[in-house]
């Protein structure tokens, strides 16, 4: 079975199995739950919210590259997918962004509550690209970059000027302080988002108890 088939029957359970290749573990009023993406046997990637059936607790240890069993149920009303986690596949397959690492280790079937142990293959982290500091680039290239963010910062102060008519003096200081700007941009690329990464499927929910009567297991 794969996406496609859980969204030809919507309203119902479909048994599949997927790997996850995102999620971000919530606390809802309900219990854990968890948001983010899996991917089907034939390739598909989808957003999904991660749950499980009733009495049963969402494994806080599973991560992006787990292959798990379970079921699917589709919302046609709202275009929206939920996956309940019934176990973790006895074939793990390797996390999606980095396919040539090892398969993390089996984990048991029949995940009835939190592991006391987090899994062998909850550390597998994948690479981390570098962030490039200042002292990656030479004197000789740090002058460049710097008249490279001046340059372009009076491009934009003498443009707002002439957008606002503004016939008075062009303040190095504002140049300079917007050249910073630019250079730090040039170093470290734009900077990292402090807050929760919102799911635009789920932004402000809080999933209701799964009507799990006639889940599959």
């Amino acid at each position: 079975m794969n996406w496609q088939a859980v969204k030809a029957a919507p309203g119902q359970f479909v048994t599949l199995q997927v790997v996850v290749t995102e999620i971000k573990h919530m606390e809802g009023q309900y219990g854990p739950y968890g948001l983010g993406k899996a991917q089907d046997g034939p390739g598909e990637v989808i957003d999904c919210m991660f749950t499980v059936a009733k009495d049963k607790v969402l494994p806080p240890d599973l991560a992006a590259g787990h292959m798990i069993n379970g079921a699917g149920k589709w919302d046609a009303n709202t275009s929206r997918m939920k996956f309940y986690f019934n176990s973790f596949a006895q074939q793990q397959a390797p996390p999606p962004a980095q396919q040539q690492a090892p398969s993390p280790a089996p984990i048991p079937n029949a995940y009835a509550g939190p592991s006391p142990t987090p899994s062998p293959a909850a550390s597998v982290v994948a690479p981390v690209a570098k962030v490039k500091k200042e002292t990656d680039w030479g004197a000789k290239e740090l002058r460049e970059h710097r008249g490279y963010a001046l340059h372009d910062a009076c491009l934009v102060l003498v443009s707002l000027a002439e957008l606002n008519k503004n016939t008075g003096v062009l303040h190095p200081e504002g140049a300079i302080q917007m050249a910073e700007t630019f250079l730090k941009y040039r170093y470290n690329g734009p900077p990292a988002p402090t807050g929760p990464v919102p799911n635009p499927q789920w932004i402000g929910e809080d999933p209701p108890p799964p009507g799990d009567d006639d889940i599959p297991f």
